[in-house]
């Protein structure tokens, strides 16, 4: 019934005309999906705000540092991409988004702001996901190919990264240099 109302135009992508806040979902494949079947989002954009289900106590939470409207969704679901779990879609289900009036001048301010507030965000989790993943050992690992791939993506971030790299080598090389002495 779904993909009959989408084909007579009668429904439509919930805010078609921001492609990359729901564009990871596939709609060509949600549309040409088999009953029961299930896939993974492979396409994952910085700006992906699904409706999304999951378990209360297992991913991380969502940052609270965005006031009004813009970013706050992606953000969350970024830091929840970045720990390593993966987007899958149900095309068996969907939701239909209520339309409602909004004032769009003070929505378009907040989200001038939000978004310069979600690209320092986006810096700051992965440097923070980076560097702990670097104590840790585990950048090499499957579990971090999300953090890895996005986080390139992320302006800003390779400095940073170079940059906590050569201080982890500035230390040790200090405490080299300090073991020598000792022994000398």
């Amino acid at each position: 019934a779904l993909v009959e109302l989408v084909k007579a135009g009668k429904i439509a992508m919930f805010h078609q005309s921001w492609v990359p806040g729901h564009g990871s979902t596939d709609y060509e494949q949600y549309y040409a999906a088999q009953p029961g079947e299930v896939y993974r989002v492979t396409k994952y954009q910085k700006s992906y705000e699904p409706y999304v289900i999951m378990r209360r106590d297992g991913p991380p939470w969502c940052d609270e540092r965005f006031v009004g409207y813009g970013g706050n969704k992606a953000a969350c679901l970024f830091s929840i991409y970045l720990s390593g779990i993966d987007f899958y879609v149900f095309p068996d289900d969907f939701l239909i988004h209520q339309s409602h009036p909004y004032a769009e001048e003070a929505r378009k301010n907040e989200r001038k702001i939000n978004k310069q507030v979600y690209d320092d965000f986006r810096k700051e989790l992965c440097t923070e996901q980076i560097a702990e993943s670097l104590r840790i050992n585990t950048l090499h690992t499957n579990d971090m190919d999300n953090l890895r791939v996005e986080c390139m993506k992320t302006p800003g971030v390779p400095e940073v990264v170079l940059e906590h790299l050569f201080k982890v080598e500035i230390e040790k090389k200090g405490q080299f240099v300090d073991l020598i002495k000792a022994i000398h």
